[in-house]
């Protein structure tokens, strides 16, 4: 591993990145320079700014060293710029480290860093590179300059979470978590020397059965005290420094050692699904190491499917299609991780091949007022997928109402923990024993799909009259306070009660219709509807036709939406006198 605390504290030497750059400033021309200057100057009015460009070394990997170099000269000559303007001192450090006494502006410092994101326009796909500022206001002109710049380097290393301007200022609090993180850096390094860390199986179950269709596979730190630590208590520091690749192979490994072993004692495993962040498919050829392991275990390709994050995607585009493309035509199953939490999916999936979609519940948690819009939304994608015969998982379910509504939609696997929370590979194993417990199917995507009513409305599959016949008799009416009034009604609501015509009198005569015991029940359904606008309610009422004849009637009730104060409801009506 890398020698985190020397990156952080700027004390790794950058190497050149090309020899026909090496006529730049060096470190030590800079500090004797800057040395000279801090006396003359006032305290508050200068700062030491490190900079450097986020993921520059995979920058001259896609576009090319030379590319990086044009990068290089053009940041330099900024900095050399500025530098003669504002009587400042500027040196380039080897690499794309460079570092820079300016004065202490945040119009200054962001003038040099948009003229170095248009510079990087210049490339396609480029969003994932970007300009990094660690500034040092120069408070005490007696500090060295060495930790002046140790300083804005400890500073630079936040600089990527600034997500709008990636500038980030030197404080003090930044000393003690630089020092917790080094600390958390070495203990990891340890513990996957000593095999700490494990993983955990999730099962991902067919909703219809409750059946174990398959797993993913969520890392763990076991510590020697018996404390097992959850990925939030340690892949942030990981994913900060760069460094998430190297838990990411090791889990890799764990995942086919097991399967190998599963296989040997003679069980049937099913299916297990590994994460691969962007780090990885940056830092390394993933299809590659993969297709090593599934040759080094004997294991076969479907045994092994990949999940990549909807944001990997967005990173660069090209570099992602190709590697999904190499795993996929080795016949393992990509999966694409939360999908629908960004704002490419609908786009992406045209571009990007995928095998399976999965939908993580947080794009379900909705607040109350737009429940109706993010089921849309929701349904929106599941129609979707289906156009595009893509499976679905939805991860995440924790509760009955939750499974509910996704089976609703037509959602066909969920993983969560309504069904089972993350196993131990022990527990995994006690589940797996029972073949009872597994659907040998996986994940497919459901041919006989239901067609949605919609289906018939916005086409010309039938007509007017024959949808009238479909749907039953229909009322549609709005409700203010305990008053019902009724809007719109269709042909099969007037043959039921027996009335020719639409009058005035009867849009507040349908409550009048229900026998006035049963009127509270009523309210009550469509209290019930409004709480739950997907399912909606139902239930039997007893309706009174054109001469007080009473007819038991099914009913079910939808809110639709609030218009001007009323609350609208569609409401079906089925009269069941005859088999009752």
């Amino acid at each position: 591993m890398t020698d985190i605390a020397k990156i952080r504290t700027g004390k790794v030497k950058g190497t050149m990145n090309s020899n026909n750059l090496s006529d730049y400033y060096y470190n030590h021309s800079f500090m004797e320079r800057l040395r000279k200057r801090l006396p003359e100057i006032l305290p508050n009015t200068y700062c030491i700014v490190a900079i450097d460009i986020e993921h520059f070394r995979l920058f001259n990997k896609l576009y090319g060293r030379s590319s990086g170099d044009e990068v290089i000269r053009y940041i330099y000559t900024c900095l050399k710029q500025s530098a003669l303007e504002y009587d400042g001192i500027d040196a380039y450090l080897g690499g794309d480290n460079f570092v820079a006494f300016l004065p202490d502006d945040d119009e200054v410092l962001n003038r040099i860093r948009q003229k170095i994101v248009k510079k990087l326009s210049k490339w396609n796909n480029t969003s994932a590179f970007f300009p990094l500022f660690g500034v040092y206001t120069i408070k005490d002109t007696t500090v060295l300059p060495e930790l002046m710049y140790d300083h804005a380097m400890l500073a630079l290393s936040y600089a990527e979470e600034d997500y709008k301007w990636h500038i980030c200022r030197y404080t003090i609090e930044m000393e003690s978590s630089l020092e917790e993180e080094v600390y958390l850096l070495a203990a990891i390094e340890e513990g996957l020397e000593k095999e700490e860390f494990t993983f955990f199986a999730q099962p991902q179950c067919n909703i219809a059965t409750g059946q174990i269709v398959g797993a993913e596979a969520l890392v763990r730190w076991q510590k020697p005290d018996g404390e097992v630590l959850l990925p939030g208590g340690f892949i942030p520091v990981l994913e900060k420094n760069k460094m998430i690749d190297q838990l990411d192979r090791y889990v890799w490994e764990k995942v086919c050692q097991w399967l190998k072993g599963w296989i040997d004692q003679g069980y049937s495993p099913v299916p297990i699904s590994i994460n691969v962040s962007r780090i990885d498919i940056f830092e390394m050829d993933v299809p590659k190491y993969i297709f090593s392991l599934l040759e080094k275990y004997q294991i076969p390709e479907y045994l092994i499917k990949i999940e990549i994050t909807e944001s990997a995607y967005t990173e660069n585009n090209n570099r992602i299609s190709h590697a999904v493309n190499t795993l996929r035509n080795r016949g393992l199953v990509v999966m694409m991780d939360d999908f629908g939490c960004g704002y490419s999916s609908l786009n992406m999936l045209k571009n990007i091949p995928v095998d399976v979609l999965k939908l993580d519940m947080r794009f379900l948690q909705f607040k109350e007022e737009e429940k109706q819009k993010s089921a849309n939304i929701l349904e929106a994608i599941v129609n979707m997928a289906g156009l595009l015969h893509l499976p679905i998982v939805v991860e995440g379910v924790e509760n009955e109402s939750q499974e509910k509504f996704v089976q609703k939609l037509g959602c066909r696997y969920i993983q969560g923990f309504y069904y089972y929370k993350p196993l131990p590979i022990k527990k995994f194993e006690e589940l797996l024993r029972d073949k009872r417990q597994i659907d040998t199917q996986g994940l497919v995507y459901k041919q006989v799909e239901p067609m949605h009513i919609r289906e018939f409305i916005d086409t010309n599959f039938v007509s007017d009259s024959m949808l009238n016949n479909v749907l039953g008799p229909v009322v549609f009416f709005e409700v203010l306070g305990g008053d019902i009034k009724v809007i719109r009604v269709n042909e099969q609501y007037f043959r039921m009660i027996g009335e020719q015509h639409f009058e005035e009198d009867i849009q507040r005569e349908f409550l009048k219709r229900i026998p006035e015991e049963e009127r509270c029940a009523f309210h009550r359904m469509i209290e019930k509807a409004f709480e739950n606008p997907v399912l909606g309610a139902d239930g039997m009422i007893h309706l009174l036709r054109e001469g007080e004849q009473k007819m038991s009637v099914y009913t079910k009730v939808f809110y639709l939406r609030e218009r001007e104060g009323y609350r609208q409801y569609y409401c079906s009506l089925m009269d069941i006198s005859r088999v009752i």
